[in-house]
């Protein structure tokens, strides 16, 4: 059986790889999931601008066991919210999920 690979272009804001893992278990079994930090300078900006001290993820891959899963999920996911309007502000973001790797 091979592993399929899910791209997320955005991350919600504050959105932690345990909350994606939890969102995305529900569709099949999940092996790794890797999200990119934010870059240092903008954080910096950021934070001395007034706003959250929180780490945000600018892209993530999330891998699945099987590759058929991951097809369907990046499909049926793609150019959907993720998660859910807890917040106005900080939920809006709508994610890109791609099927783009295959191992």
């Amino acid at each position: 059986m091979f592993r399929g690979l899910i791209y997320m272009s955005k991350v919600p804001p504050y959105m932690k790889p345990a909350k994606l893992r939890h969102l995305l278990s529900q569709f099949g079994e999940i092996d790794r999931v890797y999200l990119k930090p934010e870059d240092p300078k903008v954080r910096k900006h950021r934070v001395r601008m007034g706003g959250n001290k929180k780490i945000n993820y600018a892209e993530g891959w999330i891998e699945f066991l099987d590759k058929k899963i991951a097809k369907r999920v990046a499909e049926s996911l793609n150019g959907t919210q993720v998660g859910k309007a807890k917040h106005a502000c900080t939920w809006t973001r709508d994610s890109t999920c791609r099927n783009t790797f295959a191992w």
